[in-house]
C-alpha cells in the first residue's frame, strides 16, 4: 500500500501567527498573514523571459521582500543592509505574473517580507516601507 502524505504529516500547514517573528502592520482581510508558510507561484524574468519561482527567490540565508503590484516601491532597500535582503519588484516594472498566479496567492499592492525560515514575517502596505527596515532592526 502506497503511504500518502498529507498536509499534517508534512507540517505544511504550521502556522506562527504568535510569535514575535510575526509582525502585523497591513489592513487586509485576504491572503496569508505573519506566520503563515509563504506559498509559491510561477514568474517570468521581464528581461529574460526565463520562467522563476517564487521558492526559488525564498532559497538561502536571507529575507526576501515582495513588492506586489504598481503602487509598490522598494525605495526602503536603501536603509538595509542588502546581504542580508533580497527585494524583487513583482509588477509590471519586475518579475511578471503572467498567469496571475502571485496575485491570487497574495493579493494585490502589498509589503510582504518572507524570513530566511519560509515563513512570513511582515506583511506591510505599499506606501509603509519604513516597516520592512523596523522589522528587520529590531531582530
Amino acid at each position: 500500500m502506497d503511504a500518502v502524505a498529507s498536509p499534517e504529516l508534512t507540517q505544511l500547514m504550521l502556522r506562527y501567527p504568535w510569535s514575535r517573528l510575526s509582525r502585523h502592520a497591513a489592513s487586509r482581510s485576504t491572503g496569508p498573514r505573519p506566520g503563515d508558510r509563504a506559498p509559491d507561484a510561477p514568474l517570468r524574468d521581464a528581461v529574460t523571459g526565463s520562467p522563476i519561482r517564487l521558492f526559488d527567490l525564498f532559497r538561502g540565508p536571507h529575507f526576501t521582500l515582495l513588492g506586489l503590484g504598481g503602487r509598490c516601491s522598494l525605495a526602503v532597500i536603501g536603509e538595509i543592509e542588502t546581504d542580508i535582503l533580497k527585494p524583487y519588484l513583482v509588477g509590471p516594472d519586475g518579475l511578471l505574473d503572467d498567469e496571475g498566479h502571485a496575485a491570487h496567492v497574495y493579493g494585490a499592492d502589498a509589503l510582504v517580507l518572507v524570513r530566511p525560515d519560509g515563513y512570513i514575517g511582515l506583511v506591510a502596505d505599499p506606501p509603509e516601507t519604513g516597516r520592512v527596515a523596523e522589522y528587520l532592526r529590531s531582530l
